[in-house]
Parts: structure tokens; sequence; C-alpha cells
């Protein structure tokens, strides 16, 4: 069964884009196809103009999945230090020229766990742990920084703050950003474009400008605004799961809390 068929999609680079749609249409595929963990059977694959293999290469692939994926053994500090010690392409880059990585234990305590670098993984929370692997991915500063549902396995508390903290960090070390999610308030608050698929096999079938000021809290947000966008990728969502699952939507209508799929 091919995951995805006719995809035309390019990414603005410092953009943030989130893909959103039904399970089982192909998104993690084509996060992975983008990582260079996954040779399409056609077309082509470019990453700031190159082919993925060689920007992963150059570490300017940076991936968050779904799970944190933290070695035992490790402190904190030494899962986030792990890129950095065991690449040496990073020194290559900072002598010529290129940004290189930034400060690990800084961008921890950005985060909120400089109390905590001492700690190993088994004594933090699943929400700690997810902002270690977050750390981890951009204290590499890659070009383009890959999320796949980061935060699907914490409570809507735990969410909330790492969507913060996660634009904190973009905004201060800039790259390119592609987030898989299945929440809808959680693509419009987060992206600067939204890109609904559809499947099988995946497709795009709409892509979404978000166009809301940033920052996107408090009384800076426009509600009015945030529901118009958000209605329209519900219907959008609404046609992709009938095309999904050969069926009408259910629970993707103001009730269902800007949530979609399994």
């Amino acid at each position: 069964m091919p995951a995805l068929a006719g995809v035309d999609l390019d990414v603005r680079q410092g953009s943030f884009t989130s893909l959103i749609g039904p399970s089982g249409c192909g998104k993690s595929t084509l996060l992975r196809a983008v990582a260079g963990l996954e040779e399409p059977d056609g077309g082509s694959v470019t990453v700031c103009g190159r082919p993925p293999s060689a920007a992963a290469a150059d570490k300017q692939v940076g991936l968050v999945p779904q799970t944190p994926a933290l070695l035992p053994w490790l402190t904190v500090r030494a899962n986030a230090e792990l890129p950095q010690r065991v690449n040496r392409r990073a020194d290559r880059r900072r002598a010529a020229g290129a940004p290189g990585p930034s400060d690990v234990v800084g961008v921890l305590r950005e985060v909120g766990l400089g109390a905590v670098l001492d700690a190993y993984p088994h004594e933090l929370s699943g929400g700690m742990q997810q902002r270690v692997a977050l750390a981890r991915a951009v204290a590499m500063r890659p070009g383009v920084l890959l999320l796949d549902e980061p935060f699907s396995a914490v409570d809507e508390i735990t969410r909330e703050a790492l969507r913060r903290q996660l634009l904190a960090l973009w905004e201060h070390v800039p790259t390119t950003v592609l987030f898989v999610t299945h929440s809808v308030r959680e693509a419009v608050l987060l992206s600067d474009v939204v890109v609904v698929m559809a499947g099988p096999p995946g497709r795009v079938v709409d892509v979404v400008e978000v166009g809301l000021p940033r920052p996107r809290a408090g009384e800076h947000l426009d509600e009015r605004a945030l529901h118009a966008v958000e209605d329209r990728l519900r219907a959008e969502l609404s046609a992709a799961w009938a095309a999904t699952h050969g069926g009408p939507a259910a629970g993707t209508g103001p009730a269902a809390g800007g949530e979609l799929g399994a």
C-alpha cells in the first residue's frame, strides 16, 4: 500500500508549519522522508536545496519523536549533550563559520530543567523527559526541526507548558519547524502555516495560512480570528476524515475540543 502519492509541498525557510489530518494519512511518513529515514519510490525531497541524507549528515536536521528516547544510564545533561559529543561534524561547521550548537545547559534551563541536570530519566515525569528530548534537538541548532506529535503522551496542562517552551526556543534559536499534530487548536496557536492531509494514500488537500499576529496568548489573542481559522480547518478535516475512512466524519465539530484522530 503506498503511504504517500502526489504530495507537492514547499515549506518556507524559518516558518513554523504543522501537518494535520486523520490517523493513517501519511503525516509521520512524510516527516520521515524529510528526515532521510524513508526513501521515496518516486519524486524527490530536498532540505535547503539538498537531499535529506546530505542535510542529515551535516547535522542540519533535528528530530523529536513521539517518545523521548533517552538513554536511561545517562543524566539529563549527558542525554542532551550526547549528539554534540558523538557528532564531530558540528565542530567542522563551527570552523567553517556556520552556526554551531547552542549551549546545552542554557537550553535545558530555558525549558525549566536547570534544577535536574544531574537527574536520570527514571526520576523525571513524562513531560520533563520530553523537554530533554526537545532541548537535545534544539541545542544542535538544526536548519530544520521535525517534531512528530511530541506532546501526545502528556496531560493538557503539561502540553500547554511545552507549547510555550517550544515557541520560546523557536524564537531564540531560529529554525524551520515541521510539526505533526492531531490538535486543531495546537496547530493554529503554534503555526504560520497548517497543511491538511488526507488519504490513503497520503496527499495534501489544503495549505492554510494562519495569518494571526504573535504572541498568541492572553490579551494578544484575537479569539474571533482564531476560531475562524479553526472552523476552516475542521471543515477540511471533516472532508479528509470521510475520504480516509469512507464515511461521514464523527466528532470533528466545535464540541470535539479541536482534537481529531485515534
